[in-house]
């Protein structure tokens, strides 16, 4: 996979689907929750704090949004 940069907000967005290693970087200040599900979690569910950098390996499905509130409503993110 090559290195892809997006803005990720408040609604789940899947970033690994467990069969490959993915890295995971937070570009900006912001803060992300991480998700290991098989299906896409809950509007509300929360997960692990993310704010910097992690690799990610399988067999997890890993799902990412922005914390949202005051912990911001978007971040900046690139996976690979």
């Amino acid at each position: 996979m090559s290195t892809q940069n997006q803005t990720v907000g408040t609604d789940w967005i899947q970033i690994s689907d467990g069969t490959k290693i993915v890295t995971l970087q937070m570009l900006n200040d912001g803060w992300a929750f991480l998700f290991d599900s098989p299906t896409k979690p809950a509007a509300n569910a929360m997960g692990h704090m993310v704010e910097d950098f992690m690799t990610i390996t399988p067999p997890t499905v890993a799902w990412v949004r922005a914390i949202g509130g005051t912990g911001g409503t978007s971040v900046d993110i690139a996976v690979s």
